[in-house]
This record gives C-alpha cells, structure tokens and sequence, in this order.
C-alpha cells in the first residue's frame, strides 16, 4: 500500500497556506484522497487542491450483514429466532450479499426494496428455503442501502434499530465498528479502516463490531 504523508501545521495566520501547500504537494505526488487527523475542519482548502477523503461508505455497505447480526446481539436477540429487514430503493450488489450472508443466520427477511425486491425474494426462497416476509412486517433491525425517498416512506413502518449505509452521513445506530489490530488511538477511524480494507489489508477477522 502506496502512502504519502505530509505534515501542516493548521494553526496561527499562516495556516492555511501551509495546508495548501501540503495540498498541492500530495496532487502532484499523485493522491486523490487523503487521511486526516480527527477533528479536521479544512475540507474546502483540501478540495481546491483536488483533494477529497475516504468514504467509508463501500466499507460498511460490505459489512451489511455483520451490523444487522451486531445489532440484534446489542438487544438481546438470537439470529435464528429473529427478523431483519433489508431496505432500498432497488436491489443492488451489496444488498443482495447482505441477504445471502443472513439467510442461514436468521429466522426470516423482510424485503423492502420496489425496484426488484419481489424477484430477489422469491430467488432468496428458492435458494435458501427462508421465509421472505412482505415489506410492512415489523423487524427489530434493519439495513436502508439507498434510496432516501423511499426510506422516508418506510420510516413509517415498525422497526427497531434502522442503520442507513448510504448517503454521506451513514448512520449505525450506535454501533461500533473498530480494528483491534490497529494502534489504540486509529482501532476506529472509519476511513482509515476503509483504505486498509480496500486494499485487501484488513480481513474479516481483522473488524470487530460492538
């Protein structure tokens, strides 16, 4: 894994021309996005140089099934005795992976996607042999992968813990995702936890979910 690393000092008046200049030096060095440490405000200084961050986003979509099962453990649940409903706009890649990854962990799924739910469910039947319940099923958890317009519609239904895995502020619902095998002070840092695991350097038995 490629890394460059510059160093700014953000603060007093001249600042910001040095985070700048850092900027500029990590474009022509050849980087697109950039790690930062907590609390980093200067985006826009950033974005100017053509400099954005790492989303965590594909991270915890590829997680999708191991925070439904996390979220059901934090109350008490048992998978195989337990609903969890699976939200979107339409059926994508990820949400298909969080269905096949659930289906022997769980008593049954809900499938709350219009665009290509129905045709998902009755393949999840007959692969899997698991009761896929009709989207107004209540469910203790559930995983919204896109679609706001939609999510606003099924926020009305019964649901208990809702973790939403697009967007640009996805939400966990208080979950924790960490990496134990990281320096204390980097075990959750989202976006660093993202660069690692696209680069293949952090494997499943690498992520812990709290």
């Amino acid at each position: 894994m490629t890394v460059l690393r510059v160093g700014a000092d953000p603060e007093g008046w001249l600042g910001q021309h040095r985070l700048r200049k850092a900027g500029r030096a990590l474009r022509r060095g050849g980087a697109m996005r950039i790690l930062t440490p907590a609390g980093f405000q200067q985006w826009d200084l950033m974005q100017a140089c053509g400099l954005g961050a790492v989303s965590p986003l594909a991270f915890l979509r590829a997680q999708g099934a191991s925070l439904a099962l996390g979220a059901l453990e934090r109350q008490g649940l048992a998978p195989d005795r337990s609903v969890v409903a699976l939200q979107g706009g339409r059926v994508d890649r990820e949400l298909v992976r969080a269905a096949v990854e659930l289906c022997p962990r769980v008593r049954r799924l809900v499938i709350d996607v219009p665009r290509g739910g129905r045709e998902l469910a009755d393949w999840l039947r007959q692969e899997f042999g698991i009761p896929v319940l009709p989207p107004e099923e209540p469910s203790p958890v559930s995983l919204g992968f896109s679609g706001k317009e939609h999510l606003e519609e099924a926020e009305e239904r019964a649901r208990g813990m809702s973790l939403t895995l697009y967007g640009a502020s996805p939400s966990l619902a208080g979950l924790v995702v960490s990496a134990p095998r990281l320096d204390r002070e980097d075990r959750e840092r989202l976006p660093l936890m993202a660069a690692l695991w696209e680069e293949g350097r952090l494997p499943p038995d690498g992520i812990k979910i709290t």
